[in-house]
């Protein structure tokens, strides 16, 4: 039996995996410090969650962070913002921040892959995930002040 044009429909489908695989690799760490009342800056590197589809996946399936890393989620605006643990084998602490930088809420050492919402308390445009303990571990308490590179992008 003679198959008609099948190289062509499988080198598409294998070049798009590649290419998503490709990007999975290729995600942008951003050097960014939290500012404390102190005036002390506590650095992280963090991959930056700006699409809907990079929010709705965030740190799912990860089953490790190395230490002052996470990730930056961008929501474009504040608005009251709710998340989730699904599929995140990772506990973490979420840090909830306003348009004008000022961390206005953390959710602390979050259950691993709990459906429980996580709300903010207060409208947020950012959330940034780190280690569970690690807001504690280096005094970050709200009030704290975002300090992002001048490259970063704006907007989701």
């Amino acid at each position: 039996m003679r198959l008609t044009r099948p190289l062509p429909a499988l080198l598409l489908g294998l070049a798009a995996g590649l290419w998503a695989v490709w990007v999975a690799a290729a995600e942008v760490l951003w050097p960014v410090a939290l500012e404390r009342a102190d005036g002390v800056l506590v650095p992280f590197t963090l991959a930056r969650a700006a699409s809907p589809h990079s929010r709705e996946q965030g740190l799912m399936g990860r089953r490790e962070l190395a230490a002052k890393q996470g990730m930056i989620f961008d929501f474009g605006a504040d608005d009251f913002i709710v998340m989730w643990m699904k599929d995140t084998f990772v506990p973490l602490d979420m840090l909830f921040i306003t348009a004008a930088g000022v961390l206005v809420d953390i959710q602390y050492n979050t259950t691993v892959r709990s459906e429980s919402l996580l709300p903010g308390k207060l409208p947020a445009r950012y959330v940034i995930e780190i280690n569970a303990g690690e807001a504690r571990q280096f005094g970050l308490l709200p009030g704290a002040r975002l300090r992002l590179p001048a490259n970063f992008p704006t907007g989701p």
